[in-house]
């Protein structure tokens, strides 16, 4: 059996939406400043370009979530499940799906038209049993080792991007630096720079990395064989914080274009935090196949509320 996630898709989701709303957050500060600081600009601006977004997405996204037929290709049975998963096993393994036995519900049907596939109200069968059922894979997630483990790590990670992104501001603005208020937004440039460098991190070598492993494996894929590919951006993501925590944390030590360390950890972290985001997404797709969408919601929102409340603990602990 063969199961392989695309990981430069993946990749590029998550580069690509993480590089424009980087760059759109150096520009838009000037935007600002130039509509003399009329901060109400800066809300219109992110109100059309999330009304745009939205637009895009229901208008040229369409639905991906519906039971797919299995193929019969040279003597190998592609089984692809509602999530988009790929499973690919012989055909004398599984006589029973073969070509003479498929039903003609179940032989493969052609791709429907792009305006039945925008149409609003879809019917599914069992649909509200599905929409209950991703909550109970969600909490039978939480029973998983390897779910587990990779919310904490994602906890973490969100937690230390969000304690760079409340007090960059502060520090740039204060002596020694004294950017203004346009200006400071720069240091979101290292942001982009490192969500560009994510994309051949995460969407080039995960596949050639994970690939080599499954080939020294005698050619049998096994979702630990991504794991390794997790040990490097969390290296930068290290080295990220720490160089933050040392400029920003003493800026007295560091005048003049000591600025250029902030802008330098925020690259790092980004870096990290993109292709850590995009790994997690084919560690869930290979370790748990069959429930990776409610596993997926779980991790990407779970880490949210979890880097809240270890952010809560490590405050009150400092406070004490």
């Amino acid at each position: 059996m063969n199961s392989k996630t695309n990981a430069k898709r993946i990749a590029i989701y998550w580069a690509g939406t993480a590089a424009g709303s980087t760059a759109l957050l150096v520009v838009v500060p000037f935007v600002v400043q130039a509509a003399g600081s009329n901060w109400r600009i800066n809300y219109w601006f992110w109100s059309g370009f999330s009304a745009l977004s939205l637009i895009l997405a229901i208008f040229c996204l369409p639905e991906t979530f519906f039971p797919r037929a299995p193929y019969l290709i040279d003597g190998q049975l592609v089984i692809t499940d509602q999530y988009g998963n790929v499973t690919v096993i012989a055909a004398e393994d599984a006589p029973e799906f073969t070509q003479d036995q498929l039903s003609p519900e179940e032989e493969p049907t052609q791709s429907e038209s792009y305006l039945r596939a925008l149409r609003p109200i879809k019917f599914q069968q069992q649909g509200f049993k599905r929409f209950l059922t991703t909550y109970a894979e969600m909490a039978l997630s939480l029973l998983n080792p390897s779910i587990i483990w990779v919310l904490i790590l994602n906890a973490l990670l969100f937690g230390g991007l969000v304690a760079q992104s409340l007090t960059y501001t502060t520090q740039l603005v204060l002596p020694p630096w004294n950017f203004s208020s346009a200006t400071v937004g720069t240091a979101q440039a290292g942001s982009f720079f490192g969500a560009l460098v994510a994309l051949g991190l995460s969407g080039i070598t995960v596949d050639r990395i994970s690939g080599f492993i499954t080939k020294r494996n005698g050619g049998v894929r096994e979702a630990e064989h991504i794991l390794p590919n997790f040990i490097l951006p969390s290296c930068l993501a290290f080295a990220g914080l720490v160089l933050y925590g040392i400029v920003a944390g003493n800026p007295e030590k560091y005048p003049g274009a000591g600025w250029i360390g902030i802008h330098i950890s925020f690259g790092l972290y980004y870096c990290a935090f993109i292709a850590l985001s995009a790994i997690t997404g084919v560690w869930i797709g290979e370790a748990t196949p069959h429930w990776s969408g409610a596993a997926l919601v779980l991790v990407c929102g779970g880490r949210n509320a979890l880097s809240f409340a270890i952010r809560c603990v490590l405050f009150h602990s400092w406070l004490l």
